[in-house]
């Protein structure tokens, strides 16, 4: 309920350092309104690069285990950057046609918001990812129509991530049907305002042992 919710956004102002209260009320609109299903989107995106890029995976989990938030909030951030989901940040602007731009395609419907800076700006891949870029200055948007959500996202999505990754493993299946929707899933699709992974693939958890 809204209770609920308000304790929830005073805690995440709290541990980001806010200590200005009239900040909550946009928060809690954000998370009523867009939060309960942009929340779960970007879980799924981190959690489906993780279980493709093992090494991404194991740094961000090397960083929970550690406690290093920052560290973990940067690599959840790369992990976003590398999905198709970020080209879907920023003040909106709606995809007429299918489209495919340097290999990533971009479903009809789709609210662009910012376009991604490694479609324009260095000519890279969605998967080669500048290890040195921050992507946290842009990906909620800039000026005044960046999205009132970043602060509740990087107060929350970092201690839910990481209590998974200390927990397990994750990782694609290696080949077949499972494999090949894994990969299918990656290239989104547009339901609602958001751009989802295309259909639920199933991953495999393994429990770490510490």
């Amino acid at each position: 309920g809204a209770l609920e919710i308000r304790e929830i956004v005073e805690a995440a102002l709290k541990r980001s350092g806010r200590t200005d209260i009239e900040f909550a009320l946009p928060l809690m609109v954000a998370a009523s309104v867009g939060g309960a299903e942009i929340f779960p989107t970007l879980l799924h995106w981190i959690f489906l690069h993780f279980a493709r890029n093992r090494s991404c995976q194991e740094r961000a989990a090397a960083a929970a285990i550690n406690g290093d938030q920052e560290l973990l909030l940067r690599e959840i951030y790369r992990a976003l950057r590398c999905s198709t989901y970020s080209v879907a940040l920023g003040p909106p602007r709606k995809v007429l046609a299918d489209a495919v731009v340097d290999g990533m395609r971009i479903p009809e419907g789709a609210l662009l918001f910012a376009m991604h800076p490694a479609l324009v700006d260095k000519g890279l891949g969605v998967t080669e990812v500048d290890p040195e870029e921050d992507f946290s200055t842009y990906a909620f948007g800039v000026g005044p129509r960046s999205c009132l959500g970043q602060k509740l996202a990087e107060a929350l999505l970092p201690p839910v991530v990481g209590a998974l990754l200390c927990r397990y493993r994750v990782s694609a299946p290696p080949s077949g049907a499972a494999a090949e929707a894994v990969e299918a899933a990656m290239e989104g699709e547009m339901r609602g305002q958001l751009i989802h992974p295309a259909g639920s693939p199933r991953l495999q958890w393994e429990r770490r042992e510490h």
